[in-house]
């Protein structure tokens, strides 16, 4: 299998492991960026494509650091963007994490290309057992949908039996931690006839591959989002009214997500000179709106010279 280390670790060094007859079994790559799981998420993003990383824990086991991964994680997909997009942009888990639906639905509509967005402790915004909530759908729905920008969304939850079903039919990768510091990378798609899940292990060549990190409790964006853990309550007995995200606000977010996918799919036309070619039906379907929703859409970007 091949090790890699996405802590930091000095520039070149590689190490390799060998059985009885001196057959390489493991080697060991110091940067993400020359694994799968790095490379799938750098090509992801120069397609201008969302990519969405479930991290859970074998047996759902705690204390395995699986925010930890998600935040190093972060800090890698942070130093693509900044690469990819000529910026320079810093990081930290008081921005981009999140531990409500409200919040992170906000964040990923106005969230720039390449952003990484975590949603820590996705469960309680997804739990399967509360799939009938009204946040609940809202939230399991706009994952779903949610897919026309680059953004890269990175989930924590105990176990994935743990979420509403349409979370992991959603997701793009599985990190599974199998002990503290390792985890192992899954591809996850979906079977085109029964609908039942296919995890397909990342590897390079005849190597499988696993992701290995330092701990990083000291560094600030682990201490806040670890205190802010903390001040999530437990549900049915911290749910006070204050804590509860407002449905007629969630409604509204949830269209003007909607409307914006129309404009990004009417200029992305624009841009390819096809936008005469495709049907306003054609783009109401993939938004999920009404065709009527579409054509005002279309006049007002006309009238205002956007098109």
């Amino acid at each position: 299998m091949t090790i890699s280390d996405i802590a930091k670790t000095d520039s070149g060094k590689q190490f390799v492991a060998t059985g009885k007859r001196n057959q390489l079994n493991a080697y060991y790559v110091p940067d993400l960026q020359h694994t799968v799981l790095g490379k799938f998420i750098i090509y992801r993003l120069k397609e201008d494509r969302d990519v969405k990383i479930l991290i859970t824990g074998k047996g759902k086991t705690t204390g395995t650091g699986k925010t930890t991964l998600a935040i190093h994680l972060a800090y890698f997909v942070n130093r693509v963007r900044n690469h990819l997009f000529d910026i320079e942009s810093d990081w930290s888990t008081r921005e981009y994490s999140f531990m409500n639906v409200w919040d992170y639905l906000k964040s990923y509509r106005d969230s720039e290309p390449g952003s990484p967005l975590i949603t820590d402790e996705l469960e309680y915004m997804a739990d399967r057992r509360d799939h009938q909530t009204h946040e609940n759908k809202k939230f399991s729905q706009a994952w779903s949908v949610l897919r026309w920008k680059n953004v890269v969304t990175i989930g924590t939850a105990p176990g994935l039996s743990d979420l509403e079903k349409r979370i992991p039919e959603g997701a793009d990768v599985w990190l599974n931690v199998v002990h503290k510091g390792r985890a192992n990378s899954y591809y996850l798609t979906m079977h085109d006839f029964d609908m039942s899940r296919i995890f397909k292990r990342m590897r390079l060549g005849k190597y499988r591959e696993s992701i290995c990190w330092n701990p990083i409790e000291d560094s600030d964006d682990y201490q806040w989002l670890k205190e802010t853990k903390q001040d999530i309550g437990v549900p049915g007995i911290d749910d006070s009214p204050e804590k509860q995200i407002d449905e007629k606000d969630l409604n509204e977010l949830e269209r003007n997500i909607r409307n914006q996918y129309v404009r990004d799919t009417v200029n992305m036309l624009k841009e390819r000179g096809v936008l005469d070619h495709v049907s306003q039906e054609a783009i109401a379907e993939a938004a999920q709106v009404s065709q009527a929703q579409v054509s005002k859409i279309m006049r007002t970007m006309k009238k205002e010279g956007e098109i």
